[in-house]
């Protein structure tokens, strides 16, 4: 009889209470289950769980199908699309057989953590960006910029060769400049394109008023006093003399004489001088005109291209055969313009 009490005694000590007052002294030994059935599962759910697939293997079940694994190796997969509310810190490798959507941060590892694709396919980077904790560069794989920031609005361009970080044009250029290759082993530059109309410079004199007087074998300056036209302002003018910055410009001209009552025709040239390097740059076009019978007018026109590494002041100069001439004959209609000079990119 007492061996049957204590029995019974030795039942009830080693029994587990339903209400969870007894604590487990021992392992709790369930069976694998399955996705449908898992070993641990609820009595209101019983497809939703925990369940042993293999060896060292757990998946935790929902529905009657797997969502999470953890293999041997203590990897976890996420089998299904991941979505993070907060930051995800990420020490070591996630491997990722779905989507990843993360509303807020998502900070790769320490210093020298990179992202990159194992296999085929692309890694989407968007919004502002995929970045790494107390770090600027993002180094990435299969053709990241390897650039933390870089000028608002910039050109980014290919590095100096196939493996080094991408370059930024310094400079984001003004309107009406376009981007121009500066030729293999250096980065190209906004410039104005080939053609583009720079700057006019003109002599001009309000209706009615005689141009300025040639005087005979002498390099007359021609007179220089409105700008009618300089884009950026990169053009100056002072003393009849226009300067240029550094650059490649083609200059063009056209100088008016006029003569009246001479004994024998005049003829004419203007020509293109540099004020600074006093030196002769280009020679016009030979104007003629004028005889005992009467008065007549030409133009003296030309053209030139010039490259200067630093700013250079030019002229207009024009030389005449007869005193007696003027620098263009006065029309009356509006605005006298007696020499004019347009400037373009070259």
């Amino acid at each position: 009889m007492n061996a049957n009490f204590t029995d019974i005694a030795s039942m009830l000590t080693a029994s587990v209470a339903a209400d969870g007052q007894t604590p487990m002294t021992g392992a709790l030994r369930l069976a694998d289950g399955s996705e449908a059935l898992p070993g641990l599962a609820f009595a209101s759910d019983s497809n939703t769980g925990i369940r042993r697939s293999d060896v060292d293997e757990l998946q935790v079940v929902t529905g009657g199908t797997d969502r999470v694994m953890v293999d041997a190796n203590g990897k976890v997969w996420a089998l299904f699309d991941v979505d993070v509310a907060g930051a995800v810190n990420l020490q070591s490798t996630l491997a990722v057989t779905g989507l990843i959507t993360a509303t807020a941060g998502v900070n790769i590892g320490a210093a020298d953590t990179t992202l990159t694709r194992t296999g085929a396919g692309d890694i989407a980077i968007e919004g502002n960006g995929v970045y790494r904790a107390g770090g600027t560069d993002v180094p990435v794989a299969d053709g990241g910029t390897g650039r933390s920031s870089a000028t608002a609005y910039a050109v980014i361009c290919g590095g100096t060769d196939t493996t080094q970080p991408h370059q930024s044009v310094a400079s984001v250029g003004t309107a009406g400049q376009a981007l121009v290759s500066a030729g293999a082993g250096a980065l190209p530059a906004f410039e104005y394109p080939l053609g583009t109309l720079i700057a006019i410079v003109e002599d001009q004199k309000t209706q009615n008023t005689v141009a300025q007087s040639l005087t005979q074998n002498t390099d007359n300056v021609r007179t220089l006093n409105t700008l009618a036209y300089n884009r950026d302002t990169l053009v100056s003018l002072s003393s009849n003399r226009f300067t240029l910055p550094a650059g490649t410009w083609e200059i063009s001209w056209q100088a008016s004489h006029y003569a009246i009552n001479l004994p024998t025709p005049c003829t004419s040239q203007a020509f293109l001088y540099n004020q600074t390097d006093s030196s002769e740059v280009a020679r016009g076009t030979i104007a003629g005109s004028g005889d005992s019978d009467g008065g007549g007018g030409d133009q003296s026109m030309g053209a030139a291209v010039v490259t200067i590494a630093g700013s250079k002041a030019f002229e207009i100069r024009h030389r005449t055969s007869a005193n007696g001439v003027t620098g263009g004959i006065r029309g009356n209609y509006g605005t006298e313009v007696y020499c004019r000079v347009v400037v373009r990119r070259a």
